[in-house]
């Protein structure tokens, strides 16, 4: 197992350019990410930062969330121009950190009409349209569900309706995040890892239910886990999108178990 440090999570209270040479002091090779600061930061000067720190930052990045609370826009209704917008803003900085993966946020709608087919076939459209832009620089678009108990009212907030879209969408790069905390989250269960293990881009893990890392006690054996997916082949990097439960030192003790940075 090899994991990647999410710079968001685990270094939030230091400047964007410091969390690179933070991860690698660490001994990571690699990093992601949820969000940069547009305003904050450049794509030359996160790249120099990177650099600087010799580390590489080709795992993720998210889509603009938007200015007020939208968290994405791909199954919005009112337009075009927000969505790829939404895109093409962070585009810039996944081109000068050599970024492949690009989580594309979906965004908060209405319960009552989170599941209808005017907002689904949009949706796959808006998709189908942003995978022929992103092949065009060889980046893979992700989707991922996400709990409502964490962001209530997002589009998609099931496994199952995701692969229901993927394979609408049918474009070989638009893949499944499959963060392992939401899947426990939201079917209480890791009884369909493998089920969707077959159309993930990437995967993240932290422990449930307080998104801390995965050594810490929980509701997720990721002993069990991290076995299933040596047995299934996985040998990409492995995001750890978590909140550390004291320092970030401490919370790597686990890795010395599972694997290696």
């Amino acid at each position: 197992m090899r994991f990647a440090a999410n710079l968001s999570t685990m270094f939030p209270n230091l400047p964007m350019p410091d969390r690179y040479s933070a991860a690698a002091g660490l001994g990571f090779k690699a990093v992601e990410c949820q969000f940069v600061n547009l305003t904050e930061n450049t794509p030359d000067e996160l790249k120099e930062a990177m650099k600087n720190a010799g580390i590489e930052h080709h795992v993720l990045l998210n889509s603009w969330p938007g200015d007020n609370n939208e968290f994405g826009f791909a199954a919005l209704p009112g337009g075009e121009e927000p969505f790829f917008d939404s895109i093409s803003k962070v585009l810039p900085y996944t081109f000068s950190l050599g970024c492949r993966k690009l989580h594309i946020l979906s965004g908060l709608v209405q319960d009552d009409c989170k599941n209808t087919k005017f907002l689904e076939d949009m949706y796959v459209g808006r998709m189908q349209v942003a995978a022929e832009v992103l092949e065009d620089h060889a980046i893979v678009g992700l989707i991922e569900p996400l709990s409502p108990r964490v962001k209530n009212n997002y589009f998609l907030s099931s496994f199952e309706k995701a692969i229901e879209l993927l394979e609408k969408i049918q474009r070989p790069n638009i893949k499944l995040l499959l963060d392992i905390f939401h899947l426990q989250e939201i079917e209480e269960s890791m009884e369909n890892l493998e089920k969707y293990y077959k159309y993930a881009g990437h995967i993240q893990v932290s422990q449930s239910p307080d998104r801390r890392e995965p050594g810490a006690q929980g509701r997720i054996d990721y002993e069990d886990v991290f076995e299933r997916l040596k047995k299934l082949g996985h040998n990409d990097y492995i995001g750890l999108e978590y909140y550390p439960q004291n320092s970030v030192e401490e919370s790597l003790n686990w890795l010395k178990k599972f694997g290696s940075l």
